[in-house]
């Protein structure tokens, strides 16, 4: 299985200029093939959520309520959809792990981590 990995290796080569030309466009060629794989892959199976951890001293994390994750998820789609290539990252790990009350949209990871590698 080193298709993907040698996918990876050339999407960097080619972000960064090692040894072959510097070119955004076909790093993201080389990425957007392995993270096509990745949401078939995944898409065919259940993804485990991550455990989200907070400090038990951390009283403002502990006590965060709902209405207040909602509104900084909020942000995130108003930021993601202004071109905030950080929100769109944000944004896709949340659907892609289904996290923070997001459901787990695969689709939708793979969408907005595209928008982000198009920023650059």
């Amino acid at each position: 299985g080193g298709v993907a990995e040698a996918q990876m290796v050339l999407g960097f080569r080619h972000l960064y200029g090692y040894g072959v030309p510097k070119s955004c466009t076909a790093s993201m060629k080389y990425y957007s093939k392995v993270a096509d794989a990745v949401v078939e892959y995944h898409s065919k199976k259940a993804i485990s959520k991550p455990i989200e951890l907070v400090r038990l001293s951390d009283d403002k994390a502990r006590n965060n309520k709902l209405e207040e994750t909602e509104d900084v998820i909020q942000y995130y789609q108003h930021s993601a959809d202004n071109g905030n290539a950080d929100a769109q990252v944000a944004l896709g790990q949340l659907n892609f792990y289904g996290a923070r009350g997001v459901q787990q949209n695969t689709e939708a990871a793979a969408r907005y981590f595209r928008q982000a590698a198009e920023q650059g």
